[in-house]
């Protein structure tokens, strides 16, 4: 008797565990099952910087919940780099550098100048172990011409090691080790490719090519330099600047591309995303996507994230890396489709920031594996011009 009321319990038990199993397990297209797992929101901060001639400001949320944690004053317009858990503050006529707590160790100051004011091209920064190397000019207002320069400054106590005078805007990278600097005049020059000695400044090789290049859209990759030119082809260069491989698109490639394991991943403006073998420039797989611009690029975990703006929504493609198959498309619905969209990706996250007025914006964190929106605030009071997002995780 004992026995059968057992043997009836233990059958009532596995019949209520396999009932809770299915209950909190879901079925894919395939018809496997997945158990579903509570998506995990990571804890730090976001911070929204906007600088402008009205308004210079940084605003900090929660990036766990959106919550809203201050506001301050910053001082001009500021760009931020992190390196080796320090903050430097790209101003107009300042670099700064901070702690990981935001206390000075020390500024570098330019004298102001009204007649020939400073311009620091925050984008045009490249750092290496003591030391970092950056691009500004300075403005003759009677003229309006520009002097250019590229500078080299000690990361120890922020004291210039040199000054080199250029012809153009200058966009420095390290390639296995090297100093490169591409000198980019004017949009229909040619840009110049000039190896600098990181001792002096001084020029150690040097090649010009008559093909329209963005320096910006550069992707370095140990001896390798890749290239997305201003008409339908990306290329690559050998540590002396020759050309290796080259492969054409049916239009512009402007955007940079990623490199993942062993390709090189970018979207074009025909409406394809393209994956080549980094080492040779063949091609693994393309991609169509719905329009010529994509909004945003990201690569994590062998998925590649694409986003799109269409009228009134943004698009989020997921493409696995190994073929290339388009795995899901979600819509986003915009709050003010009229304005720019603003992005900043890490690891399966993305922000996106769409201003709603001139002063405030709507802002969500999306977990890209599902497209879904984790949070979202409206309305928060941090302006839309210049807008720069830079994420901080807690460690």
């Amino acid at each position: 008797m004992k026995n059968n009321i057992l043997n009836k319990c233990i059958r009532y038990l596995s019949f209520c565990s396999f009932f809770l199993l299915l209950y909190g397990c879901s079925n894919d297209d395939n018809g496997t099952i997945e158990v579903e797992s509570e998506i995990s929101t990571p804890s730090g901060t976001i911070s929204f910087t906007i600088n402008n001639s009205a308004v210079n400001k940084e605003t900090i949320l929660n990036l766990e919940n959106g919550d809203f944690l201050e506001q301050m004053e910053v001082t001009g317009p500021v760009a931020i780099a992190e390196h080796r858990e320090h903050t430097y503050l790209f101003r107009e006529n300042s670099l700064v550098k901070q702690d990981g707590n935001g206390n000075l160790i020390w500024e570098k100051t330019y004298p102001e100048d009204e007649l020939n004011p400073f311009e620091i091209f925050r984008s045009n920064t490249v750092f290496e172990e003591q030391a970092v190397f950056f691009s500004y000019s300075r403005l003759d207002t009677f003229t309006f011409e520009r002097t250019h320069f590229l500078e080299c400054v000690s990361l120890v106590d922020g004291g210039t090691i040199w000054i080199k005078n250029v012809s153009g805007e200058t966009f420095p990278s390290l390639v296995n080790g090297r100093l490169l600097a591409l000198t980019y005049p004017n949009g229909n020059s040619p840009v110049n490719f000039a190896y600098l000695d990181k001792e002096n400044g001084s020029t150690t090789f040097e090649k010009t090519y008559e093909e329209r290049i963005d320096p910006s859209n550069l992707t370095i990759d140990r001896n390798t330099i890749l290239v997305s030119s201003w008409g339908d082809r990306v290329f690559a260069l050998n540590t002396m600047l020759n050309e290796e491989w080259s492969f054409e698109t049916g239009a512009e490639n402007v955007q940079n591309g990623i490199i993942a394991r062993n390709q090189l991943i970018f979207p074009s403006r025909d409406r394809n995303v393209y994956a080549l073998d980094k080492e040779t420039g063949s091609l693994y797989w393309q991609s169509a996507l719905e329009i010529p611009n994509s909004k945003g690029f990201h690569t994590h975990n062998d998925i590649s994230y694409v986003l799109q703006k269409n009228e009134d929504k943004v698009i989020v493609f997921k493409i696995d890396n190994e073929d290339g198959t388009l795995q899901t498309r979600t819509e986003l619905q915009l709050s003010n489709p009229e304005n720019s969209i603003y992005t900043a990706f890490f690891e399966d996250y993305m922000v996106l920031a769409n201003p709603t007025n001139d002063v405030r914006v709507s802002i969500r964190l999306i977990y890209l594996p599902s497209a879904q929106v984790l949070w979202q605030t409206d309305s928060v009071g941090i302006g839309t011009r210049n807008l720069q997002i830079k994420i901080q995780l807690d460690q």
